[in-house]
């Protein structure tokens, strides 16, 4: 068992540094719309987009939210496997600021070398740089979440997890400096890092979908079995019971028992933990020595990661499988 630690949610410099390569990022997209501006071979259509990213005005995702993210994750593993780079990837990398035809505009210049592509390549760059480095700067918060979920996964659905970890860090930067950078950057990045793994689980066919039908049901049976347990209902005793109780077939209270049991495979703490030994062994290790020292001391998230050379988010992961609620 991990011993009991205090969380911290208060500033930190790393939290300092992102908002700063956050204004980094959002003035080096509107240089870019000044330049775009000055350009005499911008295309009409993309007159209003440059003049919007000029005025600081960026609008993320461009093109509209994605509504089939395991469809996205498919097709971009598809195109990464015969992907050759090219002059005008890092154009292309931008699309979520410029949207698909125009960054497909400014990639088709730099891929020809042509003098257009020439000039406007140094506020591409100054972009890519800042997102880059906005991206390194939080990607140790993805790599933590991208570690748990692969704990115990099976070995062909590594690269699928690590793939939508890097789908989902990007989108929430991009997203977070257009919003303002205002809110707890890693606790964002964490957020989609969870939808991430939803998008895994889809694609390799493991999720467990439950049907808003069922929900009610569900709780209903989980309310019976605690009863007849109490009342030590023999086993053999308990579906035709439960049919009876509830008003269904015992075919019913077969099924329901089933999803019960998929679901709790993938909440259950212990089942979790389980999972996951690997990465809970060192942190709950170094949680017991940290408590063992005799000072009266709490252990804090930090100190805790510290110890166990993790990052703190992998710590926090692990407290969640503990006590989920």
């Amino acid at each position: 068992m991990v011993a009991p630690v205090r969380l911290q949610r208060t500033a930190s410099r790393q939290g300092r540094r992102a908002r700063q390569l956050g204004k980094d990022l959002a003035l080096a997209i509107e240089n870019l719309g000044e330049m775009l501006l000055a350009c005499a071979e911008l295309p009409p259509q993309y007159t209003r987009l440059a003049e919007a990213l000029a005025g600081g005005r960026s609008v993320v995702p461009l093109d509209g939210e994605v509504t089939d993210w395991p469809a996205r994750l498919r097709s971009t593993r598809a195109v990464a496997e015969v992907r050759v780079a090219r002059p005008g990837d890092r154009a292309r990398g931008l699309r979520a600021w410029l949207g698909a035809g125009l960054s497909a505009w400014l990639a088709a210049a730099l891929d020809e070398r042509a003098a257009l592509g020439w000039v406007l390549a140094g506020p591409i760059d100054g972009c890519a740089d800042a997102r880059d480095a906005l991206l390194a700067a939080v990607a140790p918060v993805a790599q933590a979440h991208a570690t748990w979920y692969a704990a115990g996964a099976e070995r062909e659905t590594v690269p699928w997890i690590n793939l939508a970890s890097r789908l989902a860090l990007e989108e929430a930067i991009d997203r977070w400096v257009a919003l303002g950078f205002d809110a707890d950057l890693p606790r964002y990045v964490s957020v989609w890092q969870r939808a991430a793994s939803r998008w895994v689980e889809q694609v390799v066919g493991s999720a467990v979908d439950v049907s808003l039908s069922d929900l009610g049901a569900l709780r209903s049976l989980r309310e019976l079995l605690a009863e007849f347990a109490t009342r030590r209902v023999p086993g053999g005793r308990v579906k035709r019971m439960a049919a009876e109780r509830l008003a269904v077939s015992e075919a019913e209270v077969t099924r329901l028992l089933t999803v019960q049991a998929a679901v709790m495979q993938r909440v259950d703490p212990q089942e979790v933990l389980r999972r996951r030994a690997s990465v809970v062994r060192p942190i709950a290790k170094a949680a017991a020595e940290l408590a063992a020292r005799g000072d009266g001391k709490v252990p804090t998230v930090a100190a805790v990661a510290r110890r166990a050379k993790v990052h703190p988010a992998l710590v926090e992961l692990c407290l969640e499988a503990l006590d989920p609620r």
